[in-house]
């Protein structure tokens, strides 16, 4: 699911913020930025994030600032390198100009900064800090997360229960369909073997057809899913509930299929069946796209 939160803190001379922005994934792909002092952090930042959120697409960002000054470094090697290429530029030109210390500074990575040394207990209260507001931020991900969650779910209600009509509707027309079936093969065998026909392969033939395009227990069983599913919308229990969504759709989508191709060609009961069947297996990609969103 898609969100934004933000959370800051300070302690002392010491500031952190926090920032993290979501966006729908499959899986929990985490992208953090932390400046250098707080790298030892990772790893419990990683895990802080992993216990929260499950899903989603995370760029999550810390910033540190520190009333306690840099330490400035300089390249003594890369500034020795430098002065001796200077003054054989001016043994082989004739040139009688200074090294310039401005120029010098000036040579990329001769002078850098880092923050200055942290203490023991400085950097055990900076963690303390970090991991404080970094739970507040997560805190407020998950609420606005948790609106739009409650948005999607009344969707995939609506759904289920267009679903559900559907598989209703399919019923009725299969309680009535034998009979089509019956006169499907009668005209089929006719064709084949003219107008007699011996009773018993009538019947045996009819069983099989009956058998073959038999789709109750299809019906059954995505009835039963889409009990499933509702059961998952309303449950408050913590889990997977996005990937558990996917696997269950994958199965109604399973069925759908099956439906479909067993009752082709039954005249207008099949005509309706398979169109109710399409209906359902357009529903069914929706409830998956929308699935993608939920943690």
């Amino acid at each position: 699911m898609t969100g934004y939160a933000a959370s800051s803190g300070r302690r002392g001379n010491t500031g952190v913020l926090v920032t993290v922005k979501s966006v729908n994934h499959r899986f929990l792909d985490l992208h953090l930025r932390l400046p250098p002092e707080l790298d030892p952090l990772e790893t419990k930042v990683r895990r802080a994030v992993r216990d929260t959120v499950r899903r989603g697409h995370l760029d999550l960002t810390l910033v540190l600032e520190r009333d306690a000054g840099v330490d400035a470094h300089i390249d003594r090697a890369l500034v020795s390198a430098y002065m001796q290429a200077y003054n054989r530029l001016r043994a082989d030109f004739g040139l009688t100009a200074e090294a310039d210390l401005n120029s010098v500074l000036k040579v990329p990575g001769v002078l850098s900064f880092t923050p200055a040394n942290l203490a023991e207990e400085e950097s055990k209260e900076i963690e303390s800090l970090v991991l404080e507001t970094l739970s507040d931020a997560l805190r407020k991900l998950d609420e606005m997360r948790g609106r739009e969650a409650c948005a999607i779910a009344a969707e995939l209600t609506e759904r289920a229960a267009e679903m559900r009509r559907g598989v209703e509707e399919i019923e009725q027309l299969r309680a009535g369909a034998q009979q089509l079936y019956l006169q499907r093969l009668r005209d089929r065998l006719r064709e084949l073997i003219g107008e007699q026909v011996a009773p018993e392969r009538l019947a045996q033939e009819t069983a099989m057809l009956v058998d073959r395009s038999d789709v109750s227990e299809e019906l059954l069983r995505m009835k039963s899913h889409l009990q499933q599913l509702d059961h998952l919308l309303q449950s408050e229990e913590a889990g997977d509930a996005g990937k558990r969504l996917d696997f269950l759709l994958q199965e109604m989508n399973r069925e759908a299929n099956t439906i479909l191709s067993k009752t082709s060609g039954l005249a207008e009961a099949g005509t309706r069946i398979t169109n109710i069947g399409l209906h359902l297996k357009a529903e069914i990609e929706k409830l998956r796209e929308q699935a993608q969103n939920l943690q």
